[in-house]
């Protein structure tokens, strides 16, 4: 059976993990192409979003894609920074973030006993909630 935590730690961790490199190892700006393929964004998307193409981008550029792009990564992070940076999440905050019905969550966090999900948690919360209840696929 596949899990949320499956499907996390296949499509988003990645993202997250690719971002965090990018963001610490370029000196300099770099590419759109790579800004938009690490966030998983069409090319034109970032240009979009940018109001430019074929520029060079630059670590504010970089935020300003994460915020506004539509990959799950992108709208996971602009939820995640619209709750704030708390040492633990409710229920409706993982829901709202991860965008998991409510019910989904609850009954995740009734099974491992979470009430509060401090972030070191979330994988099992996540292992908690099979894949085949949200609408994400591997």
């Amino acid at each position: 059976m596949e899990t949320f935590l499956d499907y996390y730690e296949k499509r988003i961790q990645p993202g997250i993990a690719a971002a965090d490199l990018l963001l610490k190892t370029e000196r300099r700006a770099f590419s759109l192409q790579k800004a938009a393929n690490v966030l998983g964004i069409p090319l034109k998307e970032a240009a979009g979003i940018l109001g430019r193409e074929d520029a060079l981008v630059r670590r504010e550029d970089f935020i300003r894609l994460m915020q506004k792009g539509t990959s799950p990564l992108c709208q996971m992070f602009r939820r995640q920074l619209f709750v704030g940076l708390e040492a633990a999440l409710t229920q409706e905050e993982v829901s709202y973030i991860y965008d998991l019905e409510i019910g989904v969550v609850q009954a995740a966090a009734g099974e491992t006993g979470l009430e509060l999900i401090p972030p070191a948690l979330l994988p099992v919360l996540f292992s908690a909630i099979k894949l085949s209840d949200t609408q994400y696929r591997l």
